[in-house]
């Protein structure tokens, strides 16, 4: 299956789509549970409990400036199964990523990921980021 995550349609969403590719039929989930947002870092990886995505932070409220400005950031860690519903993903450490936006992740082993860069602050004082972070799911 491939799935497809919140996004922006006018407004930040909390859609959760599910290509299902036997079949090549979409559906939606139902996604009540997850918080709008848009242009969060995601990568797909496969743990012992099965494939999934794992979505970190993104924008939950726009800026008034547009692209030209930061929005309001989340920094929570969401995990969602291969069939659009949502798993526990437990962060073990104690130190966390920043609220971020516009920021990339990628799988890097069946059950680890990088999630890297990306947009923080406000519209008054944007920050670009550099930074990187390595998640392990177990």
């Amino acid at each position: 299956a491939l799935l497809a995550v919140a996004g922006f349609a006018g407004h930040e969403t909390n859609d959760v789509v599910r290509f299902d590719v036997a079949r090549r039929v979409w559906e939606r989930a139902p996604s009540e549970w997850l918080r709008p947002r848009s242009v969060c870092a995601s990568f797909s990886f496969a743990p012992v409990s099965g494939p999934a995505v794992v979505v970190f932070g993104g924008e939950v409220s726009p800026s008034d400036k547009g692209h030209e400005g930061a929005g309001g950031f989340a920094s929570d860690l969401v995990g969602i199964d291969a069939g659009g519903q949502p798993i526990e993903v437990v962060v073990d450490g104690a130190s966390t990523p920043p609220p971020r936006g516009w920021g990339a992740g990628t799988a890097i082993a069946a059950d680890q990921g990088v999630l890297f860069g990306g947009l923080s602050g406000d519209d008054a004082a944007p920050v670009r980021l550099g930074d990187a972070w390595h998640l392990e799911v177990a």
